[in-house]
């Protein structure tokens, strides 16, 4: 009689186990798939928050904080991203955002912002744990295209 108690314990524990790893299954995971991808259409925006920002200034002319630079991080379990959004803050300028995932220099660059009172924002790539990103912030001058000031930070 033990015997046939055990058997039916054992038999419950491993269909509950398999019930659950089935429930766990069906969860949404982070993965490569969100690489490339805008994180504001994905959602991975909600909850982020900022690893790393410095300002962009004129090298040429001296002109200072012509834009703002941040790198992004989305702690969401479906995420786990990073990406680059920039703000710009003078006229004459227009300024890129881009991320680069450096275990593979996967690079993904954002859209062109013009002029004062502009913000982009660079497509997101798959960096969960420590995988160190290259947060990218692109200045140039309207007048003659030349870059003025860009610079990147490397975050782990």
């Amino acid at each position: 009689m033990k015997n046939i108690n055990r058997r039916a314990s054992v038999a419950l524990g491993v269909t509950t186990l398999l019930a659950g790893s089935m429930l766990v299954g069906s969860a949404a995971f982070a993965d490569e798939g969100k690489t490339g991808s805008d994180p504001t259409t994905t959602g991975c925006y909600i909850n982020s928050y900022e690893i790393k920002s410095w300002s962009l200034n004129d090298q040429y002319s001296g002109a200072r904080g012509i834009a703002t630079v941040q790198g992004m991080f989305s702690s969401r379990s479906d995420c786990l991203t990073n990406w680059t959004n920039i703000y710009g803050w003078a006229n004459g300028y227009h300024y890129n955002p881009a991320i680069t995932r450096l275990t593979d220099w996967a690079t993904y660059g954002g859209p062109t912002g013009w002029g004062a009172n502009g913000a982009e924002h660079s497509p997101q790539v798959y960096a969960p744990g420590s995988t160190c990103v290259r947060i990218q912030g692109y200045i140039y001058r309207d007048s003659d295209n030349r870059d003025v000031g860009s610079q990147y930070s490397d975050v782990c």
